[in-house]
């Protein structure tokens, strides 16, 4: 079996977290970045207005980035909790595995 290995960079004095790193550990070729940054105030916890995602296999790599304009939450939608039949369960081998392709 394949494990991965999460790795977490976060604040000392406000436990903020600034980045998540995902590793195959058994080659390491496998690396998914996540960085976070410029914390606004969002009901009462920081929350990032920009987040960063780098995906890195082997030579090849890719990345997005969001830049959030606002941060608004509306209570009065309904929150659906099942997630509907078409979808499968799938680990994060294989969803790294189809990023690569």
């Amino acid at each position: 079996d394949r494990l991965l290995t999460y790795s977490f960079d976060t604040e000392k004095q406000t436990g903020i977290l600034n980045k998540t790193k995902v590793t195959d550990t058994a080659t390491d070729s496998y690396q998914l970045h996540f960085d976070y940054g410029n914390f606004t105030d969002f009901e009462g916890c920081k929350f990032p207005r920009e987040l960063t995602l780098a995906f890195t296999s082997g030579t090849k790599s890719a990345s997005l980035a969001f830049k959030l304009s606002s941060i608004k939450n509306s209570s009065d939608w309904i929150a659906r909790t099942s997630i509907p039949a078409k979808y499968r369960k799938a680990s994060p081998e294989k969803i790294l595995k189809m990023l690569v392709k």
